[in-house]
């Protein structure tokens, strides 16, 4: 996780990268895939970044307001900010990793890792 604070906007914003990277082939369907994980979460977004070498990396990132932010509450805000960043990229893992693999070709299995789980197993 990499923090950026910008004091002239008074936010701060997180970036988590995942631990997945995506070969030349997979990273054909991160487009698509982006797209629809994006256009539903209402925190933050994933975005595709490649490195010197041309891996490929997805990673999550929210910014914040620490406008009129206390000691207090922004120690609430930098723990929300990190549990979102957490759980919105174990809510996506499965479908990165059917990215990963290109097993991208079954619609329901698409949708079921679109899916968000509820309930205890």
């Amino acid at each position: 996780m990499v923090f950026v604070c910008d004091e002239e906007l008074e936010t701060l914003q997180l970036s988590c990268m995942t631990n997945i990277c995506f070969d030349d082939e997979a990273q054909n369907y991160i487009p698509t895939t982006l797209m629809s994980i994006n256009a539903n979460l209402w925190l933050g977004h994933f975005i595709f970044r490649k490195d010197d070498n041309g891996n490929g990396q997805l990673v999550f990132r929210h910014t914040m307001s620490l406008r009129s932010t206390s000691v207090q509450s922004g120690h609430d805000c930098l723990k929300s900010l990190i549990d979102t960043a957490i759980q919105e990229c174990d809510r996506f893992y499965p479908l990165f990793n059917l990215v990963q693999t290109k097993d991208v070709s079954n619609p329901a299995k698409l949708n079921l890792a679109l899916s968000d789980c509820h309930g205890i197993s």
